[in-house]
């Protein structure tokens, strides 16, 4: 009885899942409400009241203290990381400037480097959001005091997250940061990067703001109103800072990208649909699907973060390449004047008559070649890395998109001398692809990887 059981409570979670997945792809695409009309701005003017409410305020800011106060411990602990950052933060940008100085030298120059100044710009990022963050944890904390409150909590933590990310790109492009001293951009790339990110973090805080607050209330008057207005708001600053950075003319890509490159190939197809998407996302919003443009909206900010994590982890592996290559060649050259010196040495003992030493010979290595090689494996395995957590993460978070589950033909296979047919989709032939082909670069490639870390 207790196995029939198991496995009836088995089938109900599979048919759960399976409901939820169905509801998922079919409510994205229903409209939450209608379109903008004449009478929007009416409904912006409502919902920007029940904002603007000194009362409702007042109750926040009680609220926020009687909280604290049940919770002195995690208090304490925000409170002093901030001011921890706070009292090291000239020491701490001292630092990054010292370990760029140490940067392209032998003698300085190792593998810790550029994790050592990652760290550094996570702490220097996280300054202002801590306070955001602790102050939207307490609000959110039983027992709940009222429905504003709880949004305004919901909104700074959203806020918070956004403002820890924009601030984390920018230390990247701080003077002799990550971006310019460690990974080789151009010092005008960082500091066009480092402004338009400085404006986008002022307009697009308290975008996060409102909508983390209206997400967390029930109230369909707000989203419709205030809601629809933040899209379109946040949705202008982005169109704005992506066709000002990403510009095939004059963006941060100038330098690294030339005439026979293909992103400046295809400029003219993938420049419009970047800086156009986030003003397509907002036109679903006013047009009254604001769950699906909501939905939309949270992917593709979590895709902006995967991208950004994969940009690091790219980077720093080619980091590691470059220090490996440098102390290879120091450690060739080195080998060469010893060579050197023991000719000279034999030379002279074959004048002399004394007995001439044996040098060995040692096959020379191609040390360029090798880190090639290796350069062209760490491009592969990022971009792949990159592919597999992007479609990973679309394919949950969007079921409706899911059209890699596409069945292309049935396959007969036999499973314990039961045969029945299995679907084969449009997935499984993208991955017998993709093995194909990483296997294909590997075999070229893969010795110059095992050659580089045996020589050093």
């Amino acid at each position: 009885q207790l196995a029939e059981l198991n496995a009836a409570e088995r089938d109900l979670l599979n048919q759960t899942t399976q409901l939820g997945a169905l509801l998922n792809s079919r409510l994205l695409w229903l409209p939450s409400s209608g379109p903008i009309g004449w009478d929007w701005l009416k409904q912006v003017q409502s919902s920007a009241k029940w904002l603007l409410d000194a009362e409702n305020w007042k109750i926040v800011g009680r609220t926020l203290l009687e909280r604290a106060a049940d919770h002195p411990v995690a208090t304490g602990i925000g409170v002093t990381l901030f001011g921890a950052i706070a009292l090291f933060w000239r020491r701490l940008r001292r630092r990054l400037d010292e370990i760029a100085d140490r940067l392209g030298r032998y003698s300085t120059d190792n593998y810790l480097r550029t994790p050592e100044a990652m760290l550094i710009t996570v702490l220097l990022s996280l300054k202002t959001p801590i306070l955001f963050g602790l102050a939207g944890w307490l609000l959110t904390q039983p027992p709940l005091a009222s429905e504003f409150a709880v949004a305004v909590g919901t909104g700074l933590l959203s806020a918070a997250s956004i403002v820890t990310f924009l601030r984390f790109g920018q230390y990247i492009c701080v003077e002799n940061g990550l971006f310019s001293a460690h990974f080789g951009w151009a010092e005008r790339a960082r500091a066009m990067l480092w402004t338009n990110l400085q404006w986008l973090k002022l307009v697009i805080t308290p975008v996060a703001f409102l909508l983390g607050a209206i997400g967390a209330s029930n109230a369909q008057n707000l989203r419709d109103g205030l809601g629809r207005f933040a899209f379109l708001a946040g949705a202008i600053a982005v169109s704005i800072f992506l066709a000002r950075v990403a510009s095939p003319w004059r963006g941060i890509f100038v330098e690294r990208v030339g005439a026979g490159h293909w992103l400046w190939t295809t400029r003219y197809l993938w420049y419009p649909l970047l800086w156009l998407t986030p003003l397509a996302i907002a036109g679903l919003a006013l047009s009254g699907y604001y769950d699906g443009a909501a939905q939309i909206q949270s992917g593709l900010v979590m895709s902006v973060g995967i991208i950004v994590g994969a940009f690091l982890l790219y980077n720093w592996a080619m980091r590691q390449v470059l220090v490996a290559r440098r102390r290879l060649e120091i450690r060739r050259a080195k080998e060469r004047r010893e060579k050197a010196r023991a000719q000279a040495a034999a030379q002279q003992a074959v004048e002399t008559g004394d007995p001439v030493p044996v040098i060995p010979d040692e096959p020379e290595v191609d040390i360029a070649s090798i880190s090639d090689q290796t350069r062209q494996l760490v491009r592969l395995f990022a971009f792949l890395a990159l592919a597999a957590c992007l479609w990973l993460f679309w394919r949950e978070a969007l079921p409706s998109l899911a059209l890699l589950d596409v069945a292309l033909w049935q396959q007969t296979v036999t499973v314990d001398g039961a045969t029945r047919s299995v679907p084969v989709t449009v997935s499984n032939v993208l991955v017998a692809l993709v093995i194909v082909v990483i296997t294909f670069i590997a075999a070229r490639n893969l010795p110059g990887l095992l050659e580089i870390t045996a020589l050093h």
